[in-house]
């Protein structure tokens, strides 16, 4: 667990980054770890002189799994991917292994079986890299016995000095603004916010709060219509105490009520947090209106900022139903997964073929990042850039005040394939709708 990691090692350091630089960190480290598996530390040195580490911070972790597994084993590639690989790739970081022999402390850079054997060792919650193709790198498979240049104690010296002075961005990013977007948030999660918990007698465990609607799509959209004009003339609660009077008789016996609705003004909800509990003191919700007025008043303007000057909002009232809308997710899936029920268990996944079809879509036999993230990757990355300070403010509020459902959410972090963490923790997915007008969401 990466959480704990930072607890046990960084976090009593000197200039400590945060725990969300330091899974930044990981995940980017993460991904160089994917390519230096399949091409050795040579292609990491490749990637250096050519000046393209952007490239690499840019890109979601599956697209440096993928090189990865390419350059492992050219064959895994289409035909003219695996000829780059083998006609210019491996030439090129065999001249480099040839006239730079690299050592770190725990492998010789110049022996391919040792640089496979210590990358093999380190986890991803994905596939191994498939075994590596040693016909194709069979020009680097000589252990250069030169003395070899030793860089661990370098990078550990530079990584020591780094965190030392305080730095917070990781030595290989070239993006800007965290060191202001930390300042804000840390800023902000020092206030003392004001929790309000109110105990209910909801029994979230009764057979009335356990079953479903109507599985007719017609009817439950009626009944949503209808309970929805109950809910607008539901009793007005004008402040926290009216909120904690009423819902503490509002489950009388464990339950709801019909046609009851308590219709909670945001006046009530000034600056603070409410922490509402079912019977058994589970959480039933939790209301934060405490954003920071600096963060609250520049949304809008940060939101447009990220459509990079394209003119992309249009303004729409309930009159203009039927309207199509943009709607972007930024997501991990799990849907539609290869089962790979009775498939042989000692040959790799990526070696097999799914029978009388004409492909097989190795994508999906792990969670894998929606189409969006590729289709607008640029949105993505404007956004996660504008609303950096927002997220970690969000994440700090969950650490504080719902301990055990952040640990929960950041446990399922941990184990997304390629550890690429989430740039909006605690949370996996960020859904953007573009345009739409909703009665309620």
């Amino acid at each position: 667990n990466i959480g704990d990691v930072y607890e046990a090692e960084i976090a009593n350091m000197t200039g400590a980054p945060s725990l969300r630089t330091f899974r930044g960190w990981v995940n980017q480290g993460g991904r160089y770890v994917l390519i230096a598996g399949g091409g050795s530390i040579y292609a990491l040195v490749l990637i250096a002189g050519l000046d393209l580490h952007w490239c690499i911070v840019k890109a979601n972790t599956q697209v440096s799994w993928n090189l990865g597994k390419m350059l492992q084993n050219p064959d895994s590639a289409n035909v003219d991917v695996a000829k780059l690989i083998t006609s210019r790739i491996i030439p090129t970081i065999t001249l480099l292994h040839k006239s730079l022999p690299l050592a770190l402390n725990s492998i010789d850079c110049t022996n391919l079986k040792s640089s496979d054997s210590f990358f093999d060792k380190i986890k991803f919650s994905n596939w191994k890299l498939s075994s590596r193709n040693h016909s194709a790198w069979k020009p680097c498979l000589n252990v250069v016995h030169d003395n070899p240049l030793l860089i661990s104690f370098l990078e550990h010296q530079f990584l020591s000095d780094s965190l030392n002075r305080g730095m917070t961005i990781p030595p290989l990013d070239s993006s800007s603004g965290e060191s202001s977007a930390s300042s804000v948030t840390n800023q902000a999660s020092s206030q003392q916010l004001s929790a309000k918990v109110i105990y209910t007698n909801y029994d979230r465990n009764l057979p009335q709060n356990r079953c479903f609607m109507s599985l007719n799509h017609d009817e439950n959209v009626a009944a949503t219509a209808h309970e929805r004009k109950l809910a607008s003339a539901g009793h007005l609660i004008t402040d926290l105490a009216m909120l904690e009077s009423k819902l503490q008789v509002f489950y009388p016996e464990g339950y709801k009520l019909p046609r009851q609705y308590l219709r909670i003004s945001m006046s009530a909800l000034v600056d603070g947090t409410v922490d509402i509990c079912n019977k058994d003191g589970s959480l039933m919700a939790f209301i934060c209106s405490a954003m920071p007025a600096n963060m609250r008043e520049t949304l809008h303007e940060n939101l447009i900022a990220c459509f990079d000057g394209i003119p992309s909002l249009t303004y729409y009232t309930p009159a203009d139903h039927g309207q199509a809308f943009t709607c972007a997710h930024f997501s991990w899936y799990n849907r539609y997964a290869t089962q790979g029920e009775g498939a042989p268990s000692e040959v790799h996944p990526h070696n097999l073929h799914i029978q009388n079809t004409s492909h097989t879509n190795f994508s999906q036999m792990i969670p894998y990042p929606s189409n969006d993230m590729e289709d607008f990757g640029q949105l993505f990355a404007n956004l996660v850039t504008a609303f950096q300070d927002v997220f970690e403010w969000i994440e700090t509020i969950f650490q504080t005040h719902l301990p055990e459902e952040y640990k929960v959410l950041i446990e399922i972090i941990d184990l997304l394939p390629g550890s690429p963490g989430s740039p909006v923790a605690p949370f996996v997915s960020l859904v953007v709708n573009i345009n739409v007008c909703t009665l309620s969401h």
